[in-house]
């Protein structure tokens, strides 16, 4: 999955690697300044690793609701995009409370973190459903999104790329 931001010179990259037989999630951002790469970011997850067990057959092929082009008069702008991004995290940080804002999810949003599918499947003994439903159940009550910023806006595909960390409010 490739993300561009023209606008800041923003660069986004999801792929899965594999090394010595070994598969791993990537997560790379690069910023680039009059044709220069000017920073860099990387985020590399060992498919055996203890913490994070993604599912790599799910990891093939990007989505292509990642990957379409969407028409020009139908984009939404910058600020919308920025808009839908942070109300996803506002809806993760307030669900379960009385002051929970949803997010304005589609009812067939799936969610994802580092490659991991949290909708639609059985994780442990639980068997989760959609993005809205584990927000509007409260499933993420007292998680905290620290950090927070999206470097790469992608107009053309609708995408914005969300730099987070997750935490309870102990740790």
């Amino acid at each position: 999955l490739n993300l561009y931001d023209p606008e800041t010179g923003g660069i986004g990259v999801h792929a899965v690697l594999k090394e010595r037989g070994l598969e791993m999630l990537l997560s790379l951002r690069l910023k680039v300044e009059a044709g220069l790469i000017t920073e860099v970011e990387t985020l590399l997850i060992p498919g055996d690793s203890k913490i994070v067990g993604y599912q790599q057959e799910d990891l093939t092929q990007p989505s292509r609701l990642w990957t379409r082009s969407i028409p020009v008069p139908e984009r939404n702008s910058r600020f919308e995009l920025l808009a839908a991004a942070d109300a996803y995290f506002r809806g993760f940080e307030t669900n379960g409370t009385a002051e929970y804002i949803p997010a304005p999810l589609l009812p067939e949003a799936d969610r994802r973190e580092n490659g991991i599918l949290y909708t639609n499947t059985k994780i442990g003994n639980s068997m989760l459903s959609t993005a809205r439903s584990g927000f509007d159940a409260g499933r993420f009550k007292g998680m905290q999104v620290r950090d927070r910023r999206y470097p790469v806006v992608d107009s053309e595909t609708g995408a914005v790329m969300s730099l987070v960390r997750f935490g309870d409010p102990m740790g």
